[in-house]
């Protein structure tokens, strides 16, 4: 009984935060797509270096040498990840023919951001599932807790996809194929919980490095090439936003 509630739990907190940032999204005109990738680049880095890294680093018996290492390992990983993946854009462009429209430059990002995403996601189903074994009702406030603080993170992913050339079909499944993995967590999470629980600090340090890689070595310099275009003022609010966003709803939560 208790392993449905977890499922039920998980199930609701991904597909509820989908569809509500899906809805706000749907509401961001074409032309001002790309100004809304300042939203989430302020966004990522705040739940990577504010909320995911923290989090990491006040587990018990931790060695914050190692976490950090870690953390290089995973920025250098998406590095190659990424680098791979304009490689292989590259190589299709090439066989492609010449009046072919050449891919978005942030078709890349989608696959680091899936990646960061889904264990984000698979941890955030961890604990649920831990949250409900100590006490039902601690189950609900953690999952609610969660809820809330997806649906930002969520609304800046929509952007991105869909800035990168993504239909609005296609974003939505890249958002719900992330959101299995957070059900798979809560899931493995009621199986083999205290091995989970010790591995927790490290794969979340793994899902920081994709958020801060993205939003340094991705976002920000097509953030930099769009500036006259979308206006530097206008850039920086929405960056404003994103960074704020996840500290002022976290302290709500708290």
């Amino acid at each position: 009984m208790l392993l449905l509630e977890i499922t039920l739990a998980c199930l609701f907190v991904e597909l509820t935060s989908i569809f509500i940032a899906y809805f706000f999204a749907m509401k961001i005109p074409t032309n001002k797509l790309s100004l809304m990738v300042a939203f989430s680049a302020g966004t990522m880095l705040s739940v990577g270096t504010i909320d995911v890294i923290p989090e990491a680093l006040e587990a018990e018996n931790i060695d914050a040498h190692l976490l950090l290492t870690v953390l290089l390992a995973a920025l250098i990983f998406f590095n190659y990840l990424e680098r791979m993946s304009l490689w292989h854009h590259q190589h299709l462009h090439d066989k492609a023919d010449e009046h072919e429209q050449n891919p978005s430059e942030l078709r890349p990002v989608v696959w680091s951001s899936l990646i960061g995403d889904s264990i984000h996601n698979f941890v955030d189903g961890v604990v649920i599932a831990t949250a409900f074994i100590a006490d039902p009702t601690l189950g609900v406030t953690a999952a609610t807790a969660i809820l809330i603080h997806e649906i930002p993170h969520r609304l800046g992913d929509f952007a991105v996809y869909l800035a990168a050339g993504l239909t609005k079909k296609n974003a939505m499944l890249v958002n719900l194929a992330s959101a299995l993995v957070g059900v798979l967590g809560g899931i493995l999470g009621w199986y083999i919980l205290h091995d989970l629980e010790k591995m927790t600090p490290y794969v979340l340090m793994v899902a920081a490095g994709s958020f801060i890689y993205i939003a340094l070595s991705d976002l920000f310099p097509y953030l930099t090439r769009r500036q006259k275009i979308d206006g530097i003022v206008n850039q920086s609010s929405l960056l404003a936003v994103g960074v704020l966003w996840v500290p002022v709803l976290g302290h709500f939560i708290h």
